[in-house]
């Protein structure tokens, strides 16, 4: 028997949850780069984001535009 707290999380998992940013190339790049963990993708989705801004928590769809 499972709580009903878990259930709800369950269902509030996105497609990709958010797996961490790495630098981007050369340290005067204007870029970082946001990685997550996307479901029935077997490796670690990556986009290139400003690096003055923080990288999209997880989601559901299509990466977000900066």
């Amino acid at each position: 028997m499972t709580q009903k707290g878990e259930n709800q999380d369950q269902k509030q998992k996105k497609r990709c949850e958010f797996a961490g940013e790495f630098v981007s190339g050369s340290p005067d790049s204007p870029n970082k780069i946001c990685a997550y963990k996307c479901k029935g993708y077997g490796a670690l989705a990556t986009f290139p984001w400003p690096k003055d801004q923080p990288c999209p928590p997880s989601f559901d769809g299509n990466f977000p535009e900066p």
